[in-house]
């Protein structure tokens, strides 16, 4: 059983709205940018980026100055959401046959829906703010050191 967001197609959807979100309000970036703060290559970000156009979580710009921006706003959407546009709904475990089975089963659904339920109160704003936070503790760090 694989609850929402363990996809790591949709852990760097997360990570690519998140960088988008940090930007300024409306700016585009280009898909190489993201991908160089993702780590992953264009390509593979290409496609990621198309299924969130699709769901109208990005829009893109092509041409010389093209790339990509975030459409809602980050306080309004969800990691719920985002692992929805990249995997789709999660689907709760069919209940096999006797008691034993069952009651396996029903824990899952309960540890499915605790997942869903985080991710959707988590919204992308919270984990621009955490990111922030733990970049300043970095440098903080650093510069205890130096």
């Amino acid at each position: 059983m694989r609850g929402p967001g363990a996809n790591v197609k949709t852990q760097y959807a997360v990570q690519a709205v998140i960088y988008l979100a940090r930007q300024e309000r409306l700016q585009v970036v280009p898909v190489s940018e993201i991908a160089a703060e993702v780590g992953i290559s264009p390509k593979f970000l290409e496609d990621i980026l198309g299924a969130l156009r699709a769901a109208g979580i990005v829009q893109s710009r092509r041409g010389k100055e093209g790339g990509y921006q975030l459409v809602p706003s980050p306080a309004g959407l969800s990691v719920l959401e985002l692992a929805q546009v990249m995997e789709g709904p999660a689907a709760a475990a069919r209940e096999p046959g006797g008691p034993i089975a069952q009651v396996t089963a029903r824990a899952f659904d309960r540890a499915l829906d605790a997942a869903t339920a985080a991710l959707a109160e988590l919204t992308i704003e919270q984990l621009v703010e955490e990111a922030r936070r733990l970049e300043a503790e970095r440098a903080a760090a650093y510069m205890y050191h130096l």
